[in-house]
């Protein structure tokens, strides 16, 4: 704590009162001295002129020692008063207040000091070094400070603290001379700035932040004034996406920049803006070059020091937007193509809910509207799966594609009411190939089917008689004649022409003779194996192949003849055909017909399909010539 200062006015009254005692010294010895002379000469008035001279000479001095002693009390008080203050203020200060001696030692302290520093008393502080206070990095640049501090030089300055808090200190050196001009000591005033240091260190951060943010985002960003809307400042995104420079945009109102909205349009936005406490919209901004961009706003009111100020952040949503417009467009296109497509469609979800169906797909399935609302995929499979002819198949390969999200799937389903459903599956992928979910195409192909089967009926069979014809008969012979190679079993083709056909063609016309044609078809067909083959060569002549006899040529050619003797003998019963007459009326007519029936052999591909048809042509009309309704075999060696 700082000296106490010496008592002034106590020493002046004792020099004062000194005074009076030396005055009265001086009276008494002049009284002294006027007797003597008085004695001498003998003069009574000399010596009582004298004493009054000398009286009022010690009254006047008396007076002047009584008005210095007043006015030196009221000094004295004065002073202590003011001691007393400055004590007060010393003792109270929120900084810390210290005195150094000239060896560079603290020798007081007061209790903001010592609070600061973590001590109780002066004492504790009182000698320590003022240097070893100050951290190694400033001690240099403090010491520097002190010597010159002692030289008579006042410094300001600030200093990081040693030890483990690294506190920081604002502090000051202040010379106090003595009455000679000479310094004595120091004074020095220290406050604690290191929380003040930590907010303005935090202060710079946050600074630089928003600098950064501010000069570096992609969005833009406009600090505007609320009430004439001139732009105050803008960051380089404005620039960049609008095309003009800060300067011009500096010189510019927010409606420059504006393609739908003008002033009074804005200030009414601005003013609901302030109402609302914010707000967040699309607009539409003009550039320097007369390009439209679609932007999203966010704008708030801001009070700083008092003053409003209106925050715009914006970004350019042009090419999202002509995006979603795209995309929608081709949603668009989806949904129509959905809807006119002959396919029923559905779209389902990696998680298993219903995205999209169509009108088709409700009408080719019959599922309940409600249970396509909720979206559920699972009740519309069930719904599906009822109708399948094989629902244990159908669910396996559902199971399975839905696991094996990559693969493709492409099957016809039969359902229990017998119609064709064709099923195409693909997985629905992004550009990424990323999966999303699976679409599934059905087509109802139960017509196309029925043609199909047509076309190949036409294609190879007869198309009176529904029997093989000459291309599939000549397929089937093919493969016979393979499988003969294989197996060594042998096989035989039966040529037969009808006997006493064309007089019932001449008498009743030909819609009797086919009548009598699909009779015999049927009567020959009813005498072979399923595995063999009757085909209708053309007009009334038909073969019949079979297939697989025996390994051993006599058992085969005796398999042969049982057969074609069953054939001879079911077409020589009478043929009751059924006929129209000219009146409406209808007509059975009786016919008898037989058959002549040539036979070959053949075994491991010995001969072309044509040798084996001309041998059994030419045993047809060896058994012709022998009266008909007979049977002759092929012989080679005839």
């Amino acid at each position: 704590m700082p000296e106490r200062m010496p008592p002034v006015a106590d020493t002046s009254e004792q020099a004062l009162r000194a005074e009076i005692v030396r005055l009265n010294k001086v009276v008494q010895a002049l009284m002294n001295r006027a007797e003597r002379i008085a004695s001498v000469q003998g003069s009574d008035y000399n010596l009582f002129q004298t004493a009054i001279m000398l009286e009022q000479q010690v009254r006047r001095r008396t007076v002047e020692v009584e008005a210095a002693l007043r006015e030196n009390e009221k000094i004295t008080r004065a002073l202590r008063e003011s001691e007393n203050h400055n004590r007060l203020l010393v003792e109270n200060s929120p900084m810390c207040i210290h005195e150094i001696g000239m060896d560079g030692r603290i020798t007081s302290m007061n209790r903001s000091g010592l609070l600061m520093l973590g001590l109780q008393n002066e004492c504790e502080v009182q000698g320590y070094r003022y240097l070893d206070a100050v951290g190694d990095d400033d001690r240099g640049r403090i010491g520097e400070l002190l010597a010159m501090a002692y030289a008579g030089e006042t410094s300001h300055f600030e200093f990081q603290a040693s030890g483990p808090n690294a506190q920081i200190y604002k502090s000051c050196f202040v010379p106090i001379k003595n009455k000679n001009g000479m310094v004595e000591k120091l004074m020095g005033i220290t406050e604690d700035i290191t929380e003040r240091k930590r907010l303005e260190r935090q202060l710079q951060e946050r600074e630089a932040l928003f600098h950064a943010v501010f000069e570096q985002a992609d969005s833009g960003i406009e600090l505007i004034d609320p009430d004439t809307l001139q732009f105050i400042e803008i960051n380089p995104a404005v620039c960049r996406m609008l095309g003009y420079t800060r300067e011009e945009l500096l010189r510019m109102h927010l409606e420059d920049t504006q393609a739908d909205l003008d002033h009074a349009a804005l200030l009414d936005m601005v003013r609901r803006n302030e109402e609302e406490g914010g707000a967040h919209f699309s607009n539409r901004h003009r550039c320097k070059n007369g390009a439209i961009l679609d932007v999203e706003i966010n704008a708030h009111i801001l009070r700083i020091a008092g003053k409003r100020l209106l925050v715009g952040l914006w970004r350019d949503v042009t090419a999202q937007k002509r995006a979603q417009e795209e995309v929608k467009f081709k949603n668009t296109i989806l949904q129509t193509q959905q809807e006119t497509s002959p396919d029923a469609i559905l779209v389902v979800d990696e998680n298993g809910k219903i995205i999209s169906y169509n009108r088709q797909f409700i009408e080719l399935w019959h599922v309940p509207a409600q249970l396509l609302s909720t979206k559920d995929y699972e009740p519309v499979l069930n719904s599906v799966v009822e109708q399948v002819a094989k629902p244990e198949a159908f669910l396996a390969r559902v199971q399975y594609l839905y696991e094996h999200r990559g693969e493709k799937s492409h099957e016809e389903i039969l359902l229990k009411n017998g119609r064709v459903i064709e099923r195409y599956s693909a997985p629905a992928t992004g550009a990424d190939g990323r999966y999303y979910g699976r679409v599934w195409y059905f087509r109802d192909i139960t017509e196309r089917k029925q043609a199909d089967e047509q076309v190949r009926n036409l294609a190879f069979y007869d198309t009176l008689t529904q029997l093989a014809n000459r291309r599939l008969l000549t397929d089937r012979l093919g493969q016979a004649m393979t499988a003969s190679k294989r197996s060594g079993h042998y096989g035989a083709v039966m040529f037969l022409d009808l006997d006493n056909f064309k007089p019932l063609n001449d008498t009743y016309g030909h819609a009797v003779g086919d009548l009598l044609l699909i009779e015999v078809a049927q009567r020959i067909s009813r005498c072979v194996r399923g595995m063999d083959t009757v085909a209708r060569f053309g007009g009334d002549e038909f073969v019949v192949m079979l297939g697989e006899l025996d390994v051993d040529k006599e058992l085969s050619y005796a398999q042969a003849r049982i057969v074609a003797e069953k054939v001879r003998i079911a077409l020589t019963a009478p043929f009751l055909l059924a006929r129209n007459t000219a009146e409406g009326a209808q007509a059975v007519v009786e016919h008898h017909c037989s058959a002549s029936i040539g036979v070959a052999l053949f075994v491991d591909q010995e001969a072309g399909q044509d040798d084996i048809l001309k041998w059994a042509d030419m045993a047809m009309y060896q058994a012709k010539q022998s009266g008909r309704n007979a049977i002759r075999f092929f012989d080679r060696g005839a």
